[in-house]
């Protein structure tokens, strides 16, 4: 009987690993990008901030040969800065959230730049003010410099499944809940557990010590091989840095976790000892009290 319990003790154990490491990702997820106080952070701001003002520069400079011929890179992200302020993103994705959030079928997600395209054409003026351009060639941009970005972009979602969006949205709503769910769903399976190990009590708190060790190496071990992974792929034209940079926030945040169990573990292992002592002492007690008798 003994044999058999701990056989399905082993069972669960295995079979919650995997599950286990999802939960803990999904968490880091609800942490990081699915939480609209993220973007406020200044992770956001220093990397994924200045990669959405570097991109727009190169879009803009792409699009305007001419005006590439005298403006670098650098100079017109800085003079971006002033328009696409922090602040307006993280507007901007709050909005998105609240969109997510509030309907209950959605075609697509707009997102709102009327106030930055009116300021596009005021900002290149700056700019070629500041570079003292001196050419033959009439460039004003008012003649249509920057009339290429659109007031408002619609984000067509009519190829995600309407179940995969309430997941979405759940997952931004109910953020709370779940988190509540997931540690419900994790004490309970090692409460499980430590019932089918039950007696001594000491072996059963070691049981449980095990399964949160292999919770929190499973954990850390999947993060640093998601990075590694990462890092060493070959990607064509990609920064790898970059994407190193921009998914350390999830790294990071289903990192924490799993030292979180990790450290529960250690007080787990502490207490089996404390309490294999006390059952020691016990079974001492014993013989001493049946010689009285």
């Amino acid at each position: 009987m003994n044999f058999l319990r701990k056989t399905f003790a082993s069972l669960i154990i295995t079979i919650t690993i995997p599950f286990v490491v999802m939960i803990a990702l999904l968490m880091g997820l609800m942490d990081s990008y699915l939480n609209p106080d993220f973007y406020q952070t200044e992770h956001f701001e220093e990397t994924i901030y200045e990669q959405i003002i570097s991109t727009v520069s190169n879009q803009v400079l792409e699009q305007n040969k001419l005006l590439a011929e005298f403006v670098d890179e650098p100079t017109l992200t800085k003079n971006f800065k002033k328009v696409i302020t922090p602040e307006r993103i993280q507007t901007s994705i709050d909005n998105i959230f609240n969109q997510i959030a509030s309907n209950e079928t959605m075609d697509s997600i707009t997102l709102e730049l009327s106030d930055i395209k009116k300021e596009i054409p005021s900002i290149l003026d700056q700019i070629l003010e500041e570079i003292n351009l001196e050419t033959d060639i009439p460039l004003k941009t008012t003649d249509g410099i920057g009339d290429y970005i659109p007031s408002e972009i619609n984000i067509p979602l009519d190829l995600i499944p309407q179940e995969e969006l309430n997941i979405l949205k759940m997952f931004i709503t109910g953020q709370k809940e779940l988190k509540k769910t997931f540690f419900t769903i994790g004490i309970t399976l090692l409460f499980v557990i430590g019932l089918l190990i039950w007696k001594p009590l000491s072996t059963a708190i070691l049981w449980v010590a095990g399964t949160t060790a292999l919770w929190a190496f499973s954990i850390i071990t999947m993060t640093q091989t998601l990075m590694q992974g990462l890092m060493n792929a070959e990607w064509s034209g990609i920064n790898i840095q970059k994407i190193g940079e921009i998914l350390k926030p999830l790294t990071e945040s289903t990192y924490f976790y799993g030292k979180a169990i990790g450290i529960i573990s250690i007080i787990l292992f502490l207490s089996h000892f404390g309490f294999k002592h006390l059952e020691q002492e016990t079974k001492k007690s014993k013989p001493s009290i049946h010689s009285k008798k």
